[in-house]
């Protein structure tokens, strides 16, 4: 017992050094009064301002539908990764992690080029005559879905793909076989048994994606009111601390909040799994 302490013992200092202090450096400062003592007038700022209020708000339908878009697309993708033969796996895996290695601003400014109004998406739509004049994009909720879709598929993929490789391929043939259609397998076994691996994802995309910052100031600008640049407009711009300290403790409060509500989630599925 005390051998598997020291070993986690340096994970828990890094921890706590860079993780554990840097939060509760920020939760301080939000909630410090001008004058001294404590005081939420920040938070009260935040959320009951309507201005401020609707950053929340389209940040979280922003969210929504993004992890909606990255769960549809994610599930072809993750299961021909996970039921892949173990060469050809690199066909899927490669341009899944490649776009990794590209920082968000250079994809940003990629999602500019491509969907801006005279881009490449809408010369294309204007030569095959679909449309007559550019569609706006950029600077829209549509424009910074996009964006973040492409960012966050690879983190709701390879959780689903574990999950779905861990089902036995047996119990797809054998429900084929008593007469079972592909879209029958699908419902009854492969997406009750996935769902560890898709509460996962909708965590991880999630939180990454109300907390996203360079997609949203590229993509929607001071069109959309995102959650991530307000943070750094009131923290470098603006220079008020207190309040940027206080929208980042209600961010890192929510992910926390969907962090608990993962784990209880997917210790109902684990313990209804062990039950059938």
């Amino acid at each position: 017992m005390i051998r598997a302490w020291l070993l986690l013992l340096p994970a828990v200092v890094f921890l706590g050094i860079f993780f554990a202090v840097p939060i509760a450096l920020v939760a301080t400062t939000s909630v410090i009064a001008k004058g001294g003592g404590l005081a939420f007038d920040q938070y009260r700022r935040f959320l009951l301002d309507g201005f401020y209020r609707g950053f929340l708000t389209e940040t979280v339908l922003v969210s929504v539908v993004t992890t909606a878009a990255c769960v549809v697309l994610s599930f072809p993708l993750a299961y021909q990764l996970a039921r892949a033969k173990p060469g050809t796996k690199g066909v899927f895996l490669t341009p899944l992690i490649a776009p990794l290695m590209v920082g968000d601003v250079v994809r940003g400014y990629g999602w500019l080029i491509a969907i801006g109004d005279f881009g490449v998406v809408n010369q294309l739509l204007m030569a095959l005559g679909i449309v007559e004049k550019p569609v706006r994009l950029i600077f829209t909720p549509t424009g910074v879905v996009l964006g973040l879709v492409e960012v966050l598929l690879p983190f709701m993929v390879l959780p689903l793909a574990a999950a779905i490789g861990g089902i036995p391929p047996e119990l797809e043939e054998a429900a084929r076989s008593l007469g079972a259609r592909h879209a029958r397998v699908f419902r009854k076994v492969v997406f009750p048994l996935s769902l560890p691996g898709l509460a996962a994802g909708v965590v991880i995309v999630f939180a990454l994606s109300m907390g996203s910052f360079a997609i949203p100031l590229f993509l929607g600008g001071v069109k959309v009111n995102m959650v991530g640049p307000l943070i750094f407009q009131q923290a470098t711009l603006t220079a008020d601390l207190p309040f940027a300290a206080a929208v980042s403790s209600v961010l890192f409060a929510t992910s926390l909040l969907l962090l608990v509500v993962y784990a209880w989630v997917g210790s109902a599925l684990n313990a209804e799994a062990r039950s059938r």
